[in-house]
């Protein structure tokens, strides 16, 4: 592989890291738990998720101004004092939620995990904007480095937790806060040594003092490079899965970095961010709000299987997840013309594939049930929402990225409550009116087509290109999928066969140039 190939390759792997431990834990520890200690566990994950989105939409800002751009266009006292802000926010914040949780929280299990939870959130956020600057800036092997070394000990830890405690949801929620200290420290001071480098290189690279003058602090690179630290990866020059043939002139989608106090480079990100925030946040609330009415109507052993299916069926997606924090920059130095066709491309390329990977858990369901007899409900409960990753893929990999670089957040943000209203309806009408378990996990199925549907319709009508055409195929794609889950066995088997044989030959051109394009990026 070349040293592109090699550099996007590490920050998917750095991506794929937190699937990866979140999957053999939250696969893994059913086999060493009971269900009532792992549904707490599951409870202890899903405060800290939710909480995970007080960041105020300072990283998500951070990344959508300075995406596509070097690391010398970052001023280290101004980067540092956001970090500060951020920090000082979140403690408070969380320390507020975690005295009015305590209070009002009768179990004291629950109360624990909503505790740690909180103190997980003051050490996670920051850390997310130091990994979103190295991000940005295409800086994907340092990236790795932390997310590794976070991932690594929350799997380490909670092993040796099990060893060595025994089954106890505190101690497993403790060794993730542990972990994730240990990722702030170490993003810290990865980025701290990175920006020193940097500007001592830029510095000598304009033949001017470590401290260039304010005119010149915040300005992109120039053609000839004032960054003389090595890059490791320039998104301008470097060959592209979604763009192989730039355009002489590219679109400039990213505003230009604020210059002016660590505050003002605050209130920027967050101005910038916000939106993202609430859509990422009403995102999130889909499932939650249906892994919520769960707990309330059936108490947390029930929580804690639908929990495992909805955890199983969206760690499929999060390779996609990965794909579309890589391809932001890209998609931001895209000419305009060519985001239909890569909408088209990703949309009617994968479908096949996908549902291909879907069927595989045909027989692993089998294997999992004999080995898993106390969680047959949630093997079950995964089989049914696996369609989903048909739709889901293609929103995570380009759909968002496109509203993003077309400065359309508040679509975004309307598209996420559109599917965050569809739950809440789904929610009530499953618990209150016509109580049925297995209606709430199948909603979160509906609400993920109805989202996708929606956004294929106006990028279309936005982009100028057929869309009804795709959306017919993908809603035949997936519940013929779900079909062949219900009915099971060698016939179900054979049903998801041929609708995957159908799915790709009708877009057997789009399917193939997919294979390719995927295969020149990983080998460079």
């Amino acid at each position: 592989m070349n040293k592109t190939a090699r550099v996007v390759g590490w920050g998917m792997i750095g991506h794929l890291a937190v699937p990866v431990s979140t999957a053999v834990l939250v696969l893994g520890l059913p086999f060493v738990l009971d269900p009532r200690t792992y549904g707490y566990w599951q409870l202890y994950l899903f405060y800290a998720m939710w909480l995970g989105y007080l960041t105020f939409g300072v990283p998500d800002g951070h990344h959508l101004r300075y995406a596509g751009t070097h690391l010398s266009a970052l001023h280290p006292g101004r980067f540092v004092g956001t970090f500060v802000h951020l920090l000082l926010g979140v403690a408070v914040a969380a320390g507020v939620l975690a005295l009015v949780g305590a209070a009002l929280i009768e179990d004291p299990t629950q109360q624990l995990m909503w505790v740690l939870a909180c103190a997980a959130t003051v050490l996670f956020v920051p850390r997310t904007l130091l990994t979103a600057a190295l991000q940005s800036a295409s800086r994907f092997t340092p990236f790795a480095a932390v997310v590794l070394t976070e991932r690594g000990l929350v799997v380490g830890l909670s092993l040796a937790v099990v060893a060595l405690v025994g089954a106890d949801a505190g101690a497993l929620a403790t060794a993730d806060v542990l972990a994730k200290a240990t990722g702030l420290v170490a993003g810290a001071i990865v980025i701290l040594r990175l920006l020193g480098a940097t500007r001592t290189g830029a510095a000598e690279a304009q033949g001017t003092d470590a401290a260039p003058s304010a005119q010149g602090t915040d300005a992109a690179p120039s053609a000839q490079g004032t960054d003389a630290a090595p890059e490791l990866l320039d998104t301008n020059a470097a060959p592209e899965l979604l763009d192989t043939n730039p355009a002489p002139e590219r679109q400039e989608t990213n505003p230009a970095p604020h210059q002016g106090s660590a505050w003002a480079e605050t209130r920027a990100d967050i101005s910038i961010g916000s939106f993202l925030l609430l859509a990422n946040l009403a995102a999130v609330a889909v499932h939650g709000v249906l892994r919520l009415a769960v707990e309330r109507r059936w108490g947390v052993v029930e929580f804690g299987q639908v929990s495992l299916a909805f955890s199983a069926a969206l760690l499929l997606t999060t390779a996609a997840h990965a794909m579309g924090w890589l391809s932001l920059p890209r998609l931001a130095h895209t000419p305009r013309e060519r985001w239909a066709a890569v909408h088209a491309l990703v949309r009617d390329g994968t479908r096949g594939p996908l549902a291909a990977l879907v069927l595989l858990y045909l027989p692993a369901q089998v294997v999992l049930t004999r080995w898993l007899p106390d969680y047959r409900t949630a093997l079950d409960y995964v089989g049914l929402l696996l369609p989903l990753v048909v739709v889901e893929t293609r929103w995570r990999v380009v759909t968002s990225g496109l509203l993003k670089v077309m400065h359309r957040q508040r679509v975004l943000l309307a598209l996420n409550l559109l599917a965050l209203a569809a739950a809440v309806v789904l929610a009530l009408w499953f618990t209150l009116v016509m109580p049925s378990e297995l209606g709430v996990v199948l909603s979160l199925l509906w609400v993920t087509v109805l989202r996708s549907a929606v956004a294929d319709a106006w990028l279309g009508r936005q982009l100028g290109h057929a869309w009804a055409g795709g959306l017919a195929l993908d809603l035949l794609v997936v519940g013929a999928l779900v079909a062949a889950m219900v009915v099971g066995g060698w016939a179900g088997a054979v049903l998801g066969l041929a609708v995957v044989a159908v799915a790709t030959w009708w877009d057997r051109g789009a399917t193939a140039e997919m294979l390719v394009r995927v295969r020149q990026e990983v080998m460079g």
